[in-house]
């Protein structure tokens, strides 16, 4: 075997690993391919993506510039040292390095979502949508970005545009933990609490590890745990014993129970019934 397949191999399994969210291992790989070629500079740029995906940001900027060394126009090692800043919120060099980056590739559409994830952070909403219809030029089936574009979309205050470019976006990718999150915030803004709650706990149970999803969800949780019983529509059998406990205790509350489970909606989030079987008309 010739070493450039052996370099191959190391690089297929390193990406396999990375799927699996096997860091270590996937370093492993990619080391043993620098020291195949300790001169490539795509070996040391293919490190530092690998860095990148885990958030090992130092590493990843050591790597990067290392293949930059070896090479100034490296594409990859440009791509994970603009990545690596963003991460670590230092966005002016961020953008500097996406600056540089686009200059080498001016077509990937990665450049233009950061350059609105900036925006978006410093408030001007106006030049972010700007920046990810960029991205979206270069990238159309990408629908993370129209998430992402949905939600500015929302924040702007147009709601009908936001919902449209929701629904097609949900249409592209139902099975995103990341991208159902970004929705979830965009039916927030719009006030649509159903939406909400429901994009919400798809995106949990897809990514129940997801740091950022997690968070966002145990706060949604605590700010209507009471309302939690109701939203996921508890089973007949359920309803009828809490109804028949609470009689003995008092006649009326067994009523009263019930009758709020049927009327909660109207009364609470003055939303249609189907708050409580969870379907959405998207």
């Amino acid at each position: 075997m010739t070493m450039m397949n052996i370099n191959d191999v190391h690089k297929r399994k390193a990406q396999q690993l990375v799927k699996w969210n096997r860091y270590d291992d996937a370093m492993k790989e990619a080391l043993a391919i620098i020291q195949n070629n300790p001169d490539d500079p795509e070996a040391y740029a293919f490190t530092s993506y690998i860095s990148v995906q885990f958030g090992q940001n130092d590493s990843a900027l050591y790597w990067a510039e290392e293949s930059l060394r070896r090479d100034p126009n490296q594409v990859l090692a440009r791509f994970s040292q603009t990545a690596a800043y963003f991460q670590m919120r230092k966005y002016k060099k961020a953008l500097a390095a996406m600056k540089e980056a686009q200059r080498i590739d001016p077509f990937e559409p990665f450049y233009n979502y950061i350059q609105a994830e900036i925006f978006m952070k410093r408030g001007f909403y106006g030049n972010a949508r700007i920046a990810i219809v960029s991205a979206l030029k270069l990238n159309p089936s990408n629908a993370y970005y129209l998430a992402k574009l949905s939600y500015i979309e929302a924040v702007i205050g147009n709601m009908d545009v936001s919902r449209i470019h929701a629904k097609e976006s949900l249409r592209m990718q139902q099975e995103s933990g990341k991208n159902l999150l970004v929705l979830a915030k965009a039916a927030e803004r719009r006030g649509e609490k159903n939406d909400h709650a429901q994009l919400l706990e798809q995106a949990i149970r897809l990514k129940p590890d997801h740091s950022h999803i997690l968070i966002t969800y145990k706060l949604f949780v605590k700010e209507n745990h009471w309302l939690l019983f109701f939203h996921r529509k508890p089973k007949p059998w359920l309803v009828v014993s809490i109804c028949i406990i609470l009689s003995f205790v008092k006649y009326w509350l067994g009523l009263a129970f019930f009758m709020l489970y049927l009327i909660f909606p109207l009364f609470v989030f003055l939303l249609p019934f189907k708050f409580f079987h969870r379907k959405s008309k998207r």
